[in-house]
């Protein structure tokens, strides 16, 4: 079953930039991951240091994989002192119920668990 992954930063504004470019390493890592469906990075536009992970993955496996890499625990490290809150991510595993209903419905599955960059 696909799972799906939304976190949530906060960055200091003296370090927006320099997040900015440690994530666009993570991106180009993360995405040639073979469970890896999507990465993408969003910058709120109406509060620059709030960003959004938005992440789709074949499977908790491969979710898993992503975790413990070690450009994952480098990007952690290094974008530790840039975050001014505790990140929060939240995990999504989506059940198409389809044949059930002839408009297609989604069933989401929701888990929060905040995790410290720290």
């Amino acid at each position: 079953m696909k799972t799906k992954v939304v976190a949530r930063l906060f960055v200091k504004k003296e370090f927006i930039e320099s997040f900015k470019e440690l994530a666009a390493t993570i991106i180009e890592h993360t995405r040639k991951e073979t469970g890896c469906l999507l990465y993408s990075l969003f910058q709120d536009a109406s509060s620059p240091g709030e960003f959004l992970f938005y992440e789709e993955y074949v499977n908790q496996e491969a979710l898993d994989i992503h975790r413990n890499s070690e450009y994952l625990k480098h990007f952690r490290a290094k974008t530790g002192i840039c975050c001014r809150k505790t990140r929060s991510s939240r995990f999504f595993n989506y059940l198409v119920l389809a044949h059930q209903h002839p408009a297609a419905y989604t069933l989401v599955q929701l888990m929060h668990s905040p995790i410290s960059l720290r």
